[in-house]
């Protein structure tokens, strides 16, 4: 039997093409929403950098909860359903305070770009995967020892 997965090099492909579309997602928002052109890349750029640093520390976040997790460090799926909910509904907020500082004329306009930019992203991921799903670049296929093979 054989295990198929991906490789380090599909991931990291992947990711970066996902942040990719994601900047250009953001950057055309600003623009629907009426902010100019130098607000699109410093949106973009900051959305990047507050982004990344939000999910490192809200992850670390978790690492002092114990709710859900077995001593041996696993979550249960209602933890970590939890914790996805929970990180969507702050991402949402990081957007719109971001959107307001950088050029969101109105809370509702921040709130406007922040429930889209979601919308749009969560479409944009699931099409990215797809697009993977049809493609075996990247793919890497290992023999499985399920002990049924002893000679």
């Amino acid at each position: 039997m054989k295990i198929t997965k991906e490789t380090h090099r599909r991931t990291v492909a992947k990711t970066v093409i996902y942040r990719i579309l994601s900047i250009i997602v953001t950057m055309m928002l600003t623009l629907v929403f009426g902010g100019s052109m130098l607000q699109a890349v410093q949106f973009g750029l900051v959305s990047l950098i507050i982004g990344s640093t939000h999910f490192y520390v809200y992850d670390r976040i978790w690492q002092f909860i114990p709710w859900q997790r077995s001593v041996e460090g696993q979550d249960t799926k209602w933890r970590s359903i939890v914790k996805a909910v929970v990180y969507r509904i702050t991402v949402i907020l990081v957007i719109m305070v971001t959107a307001r500082m950088i050029f969101a004329d109105s809370n509702l306009t921040a709130f406007l770009v922040a429930t889209t930019k979601f919308a749009i992203n969560t479409a944009t991921y699931y099409v990215l995967e797809r697009i993977f799903n049809r493609t075996t670049w990247g793919l890497a296929s290992k023999p499985v020892d399920n002990g049924l093979n002893h000679n």
